[in-house]
C-alpha cells in the first residue's frame, strides 16, 4: 500500500511538470530541480527508471525555457539512475544528449567514466574490479554498448577517457584484441602507468583463451608491459620527492591514484583493474572527483605532448584495418593477433622484454619444484586438489627487516606505490599458477601492513583494500593446495 502511494505521489509531480509548462514559467528554476530530484529518487527507488527518463525527455523538449545548466545537471542525474540500474543503453543516450549540450566532449567522456567506475565499487564489495556494464558478458546489451562506445570512438576526437572506458568495456566483455588496440590509442594521447597495467592485463588474459596461438609471447608482452608500469609507477615516486613546490604538490595529488588489478575471483579469465587518479575541475562546475581516467584542465597540451612523444620515440600506432580488429568470427584471427603482437612490441623497450623473458625463465625453473604442474588456472580450480601441500614456510616475518628499513624515509605515496607494484606483480604471476613467486610477492606486500601496525601508522582505505587482496589471494593457494593451517593463518 505504502509503495502505490508513492508511486501515485510520484505520478503526479511528474504529470504537473509535464503537461504543465506554464508551471515552469512561474517556479523558480532552483525549485525545478529539486522537483525532478524528489522525483527521480522516487522512481529509481520503485524500479522505474525507464518510465522516469521518458517523461524527462517529453518534458525538457516541451519546456524551452529550462538553461542549460540546469538540463546538464538533470541528464547527468538520469545517467547515474540508468548506469544503477544496469539500464546500459538508456544511460548512453542521457550521454548523448550531454554531448548536444556541450562542446567540450571530454568532460561528458570523464563523466561517463566516472560514473561507470563509481557504480561499480558500490555493487562489488571488498576488491577492487574492473569497468561493469551492468550486463553479463555476451549478452546483446553488452555488445549494444560496445557497439556504441565503437562508434564515440571512431567519430569523435581522440580522448584519453573514451578509450580507456573502451577498453574496459571491451576487456569486460573478454574482447581482448580490441581492448589492447584502444589501450594502445590511449597511450598515445597520454602515456599513463594505468595504460600499460591494461595493456598487461589483456595480454595475460587473452593468454588464458584456448584460441589464443601464441600463448608464451602472449606471457612475454604481459611481463614486459607490467615492467614498464613498475618502472613508470617508481619514476612517480621519485618525482613525488622532488616535488616541493605548491604546483610539483598539485601535481604528484593528480597522479596518486592506484592501479590495482582485482583479488575477487583469484585467477579468473577476465583480470581486474582499478583507477582512482584524481581529476582537476571540468567546465560546468564539477569538483575534483576520484576514479576518472583523465587528468582535465590541459587537455590539448596533454595530447600535444603525447604525440610529441611518440614523434620523438618513433613508433607508429595500428589502425582498425591494418589489424583486422572489430571483426568477428575466424579467417583472420590468428593473423590479426599476430600482427597486434608485433605492433604492441613496438612500444616496449628492448630491456623490458629481455627482462620479462629472464623473469619467466626463472619463475619456470621455480614452479617445476612444486607439485602443481598445471599452466591453466581454470582447469586447477576445477580439478581434485589432492596435490601435496606447499613446504611450511616462515612468512611475513622474514621480509620483516627488509622492510622496516626501507620504510624509512618512505613518503605516504611512494609506500602506496611500492605496495600497489609488488600486489599486482605477484597478481599476475598468481594468474598463470607461478604460486611460489606469487607468495613471495604477496608476503613482501603484507610485510608493509605488519610494520605499519608496529609503527601505529594510519592505514588508509586505498592500501587497506591492496593489503586484504593480497591476503584473500594467499588463501586460495594456501586452501587449494591442502595447505589448511598456512590458509587459517593467513585468514587469521
Amino acid at each position: 500500500r505504502n509503495r502505490h502511494e508513492e508511486m501515485r505521489k510520484a505520478r503526479a509531480q511528474l504529470s504537473r511538470l509535464g503537461n504543465r509548462p506554464e508551471f515552469l514559467k512561474e517556479a523558480p528554476l532552483s525549485i525545478v530541480s529539486d522537483v525532478f530530484e524528489d522525483v527521480f529518487a522516487a522512481f529509481v527507488s520503485l524500479g522505474r527508471v525507464v518510465l522516469c527518463a521518458d517523461i524527462l525527455r517529453r518534458t525538457l523538449s516541451a519546456c524551452k525555457i529550462i538553461p542549460k545548466e540546469t538540463r546538464l545537471k538533470l541528464y547527468e542525474s538520469m545517467l547515474k539512475a540508468c548506469v544503477s540500474e544496469g539500464l546500459i543503453m538508456i544511460a548512453l543516450n542521457q550521454a548523448r544528449n550531454l554531448l548536444s549540450l556541450t562542446k567540450d566532449a571530454e568532460w561528458v567522456y570523464n563523466r561517463v567514466y566516472d560514473i561507470f567506475e563509481t557504480n561499480n565499487r558500490q555493487h562489488i564489495s571488498g576488491a577492487p574490479s574492473h569497468l561493469a556494464t551492468g550486463s553479463a558478458t555476451g549478452t546483446p546489451a553488452n555488445l549494444e554498448v560496445e557497439k556504441n562506445i565503437r562508434r564515440w570512438s571512431e567519430r569523435r576526437e581522440p580522448s584519453y577517457a573514451l578509450h580507456m572506458l573502451a577498453g574496459h568495456t571491451l576487456m569486460k566483455g573478454a574482447n581482448y584484441r580490441n581492448a589492447v588496440y584502444e589501450y594502445l590509442r590511449a597511450w598515445k594521447i597520454r602515456e599513463t602507468p594505468l595504460v600499460l597495467l591494461c595493456l598487461s592485463c589483456c595480454f595475460l588474459n587473452a593468454s588464458q583463451q584456448r584460441t589464443t596461438p601464441f600463448v608464451h609471447r602472449y606471457v612475454v608482452l604481459s611481463v614486459a608491459f607490467f615492467d614498464m608500469y613498475k618502472q613508470k609507477r617508481r619514476e612517480e615516486s621519485k618525482e613525488t620527492k622532488k616535488g616541493g613546490s605548491e604546483e610539483g604538490k598539485a601535481e604528484v595529488e593528480e597522479k596518486a591514484g592506484g592501479h590495482c588489478e582485482s583479488g575477487e575471483g583469484a585467477g579468473r579469465e577476465s583480470t581486474g583493474v582499478q583507477q582512482t587518479e584524481e581529476v582537476q575541475a571540468k567546465p560546468g562546475g564539477e569538483s575534483a572527483v576520484s576514479m576518472q581516467a583523465t587528468s582535465g584542465g590541459e587537455d590539448g597540451d596533454v595530447e600535444k605532448r603525447g604525440e610529441v612523444n611518440m614523434r620523438e620515440r618513433q613508433i607508429s600506432l595500428p589502425d582498425a584495418s591494418s589489424l583486422g580488429l572489430y571483426i568477428d568470427g575466424g579467417g583472420q584471427g590468428a593473423k590479426g593477433d599476430e600482427r597486434l603482437a608485433e605492433e604492441a612490441s613496438r612500444v616496449i623497450p628492448e630491456e623490458s622484454l629481455q627482462r620479462a623473458e629472464e623473469v619467466l625463465t626463472r619463475s619456470s625453473a621455480d614452479k617445476s619444484a612444486m607439485t602443481i604442474p598445471e599452466t591453466n588456472w581454470e582447469s586447477f580450480w576445477s580439478r581434485d586438489t589432492t596435490s601435496p601441500s606447499l613446504p611450511t614456510r616462515p612468512g611475513y616475518s622474514r621480509h620483516h627487516s627488509s622492510t622496516k628499513a626501507a620504510m624509512k624515509g618512505m613518503s605516504p605515496l611512494a609506500l602506496y606505490y611500492e605496495c600497489e607494484h609488488l600486489y599486482n606483480y605477484g597478481r599476475m604471476l598468481h594468474h598463470i599458477s607461478i604460486f611460489e613467486a606469487a607468495i613471495d610477492l604477496y608476503e613482501r606486500c603484507l610485510a608493509f601492513q605488519q610494520v605499519m601496525v608496529e609503527e601505529e601508522r594510519e592505514i588508509g582505505e586505498e592500501l587497506e583494500d591492496v593489503f586484504k587482496c593480497a591476503a584473500y589471494n594467499m588463501y586460495r593457494i594456501y586452501t587449494a593446495c591442502n595447505s589448511n593451517d598456512l590458509a587459517a593463518a593467513v585468514a587469521g
